[in-house]
């Protein structure tokens, strides 16, 4: 009687694990996407400086 239990027990505990790492898995894609709308990269980023000009 008890291994019915356990067995139940631990059907339903895998399934949490499964399901919170797929939840996990979306909540990180979601994230990332909106850091990467709210955050744009700089398009004015500074550039190499010509070696050809001096620095005086």
């Amino acid at each position: 009687m008890n291994y019915y239990v356990l067995a139940i027990a631990g059907f339903i505990m895998i399934a949490l694990v499964i399901f919170l790492i797929k939840k996990n898995m979306q909540d990180e894609k979601k994230f990332e996407a909106d850091m990467n709308q709210n955050y744009p990269h700089a398009q004015d980023a500074p550039k190499d400086i010509d070696s050809e000009e001096t620095l005086n």
